[in-house]
């Protein structure tokens, strides 16, 4: 999927496609809440040991034997600190895919503005044309109204 690579296809007036860009921004979105639970579940973890840890008098039993927690302790806080890279580099990603997106898009809608003027001018001289070529049809017929036919011109007439 190219929209995992942050790869879009362009649109014919510029910018990006649309839903790639927002399947894209949802699918970071999704990876983000993901590491937002898992940091959470971990954040617990650590909390738990720490806890179990603090609770446990020097060699009193088995289940404090300090040799396991601190390295347990240590990859629940390596696996944490990972989990927030990993969340900020995808928030990161997200705000970059706005930030282009949303430019894209201001760009897009001062280009069809520009462009509906343009047409909107075009739209008026158009009409101001119909509109005097309507009133010289008008005084032409009138002139050959009011014209008298010649003997030729008047037994032409009568043949149709």
């Amino acid at each position: 999927m190219e929209q995992e690579r942050g790869n879009f296809k362009s649109r014919v007036f510029g910018g990006f496609n649309r839903h790639d860009v927002i399947g894209y921004i949802e699918a970071l979105a999704k990876e983000r809440n993901d590491l937002k639970r898992e940091n959470v579940a971990l954040r617990g973890k650590v909390e738990a040991l720490e806890d179990r840890l603090a609770g446990c008098a020097p060699a009193e039993d088995d289940a404090c034997a300090a040799p396991d927690l601190p390295d347990q302790e240590t990859l629940v806080r390596a696996r944490v600190e990972e989990v927030l890279r990993n969340a900020h580099a995808a928030l990161a990603e997200v705000r970059d895919a706005y930030d282009a997106l949303s430019g894209d898009i201001r760009q897009s809608v001062g280009e069809t503005a520009a462009e509906l003027m343009s047409l909107a001018e075009k739209l008026g001289k158009l009409q101001a044309a119909l509109q005097e070529g309507e009133e010289r049809l008008e005084a032409l017929d009138t002139e050959l109204d009011i014209m008298p036919l010649t003997g030729a011109e008047a037994q032409d007439a009568e043949s149709l």
